[in-house]
């Protein structure tokens, strides 16, 4: 992940929780998701952010069980009560798993996912709610404890 400030801060710590399922107060999404997680940052306002790049592996095994190209996977960002598709590219393939690369606007909610036919709403017994949480911290004193699908944090100020 390369995180990209408008304006110089310290002591700026990134985390990363990987989400077993999506946030319940995500609304119904028009994909079907490999992976929830959410960034949020401290001693950075959300306003100072100017880009995140993210860059992602998804096994060839789930791209085919969804029945798509690996070209339909995408990056989805939650923001102002919606998802997004972000500008998702293939950036390596091999035979086992595509690596892509996306550029959020912010920090918040994610998903990667594969465009699908909408499914049906769930029932309110089916209804999913937020999962549990797996914490990583990233900062330069704590251990590179990040997700296989998780990259290299910077941070920089924008020019």
């Amino acid at each position: 992940m390369k995180l990209v400030a408008k304006a110089a801060h310290t002591n700026v710590e990134v985390s990363t929780e990987s989400l077993t399922a999506q946030p319940a107060s995500t609304g119904t999404p028009a994909f079907t998701a490999y992976q929830y997680f959410e960034i949020t940052a401290t001693n950075l306002p959300a306003a100072d952010v100017d880009q995140v790049t993210l860059q992602f592996t998804v096994p060839v095994s789930w791209i085919q069980a969804q029945g798509v190209d690996m070209n339909d996977v995408a990056l989805y960002h939650y923001a102002n009560g919606a998802w997004t598709s972000l500008a998702t590219r293939v950036v390596a393939s091999s035979a086992s798993q595509v690596t892509y690369s996306a550029v959020s606007p912010s920090l918040s909610y994610f998903a990667i996912g594969a465009v699908t036919a909408p499914a049906a709403a769930p029932t309110e017994a089916e209804a999913p709610t937020e999962g549990e949480a797996v914490k990583h911290n990233h900062n330069s004193n704590s251990p590179d404890t990040h997700p296989a699908w998780w990259s290299v944090l910077s941070l920089q100020e924008a020019e």
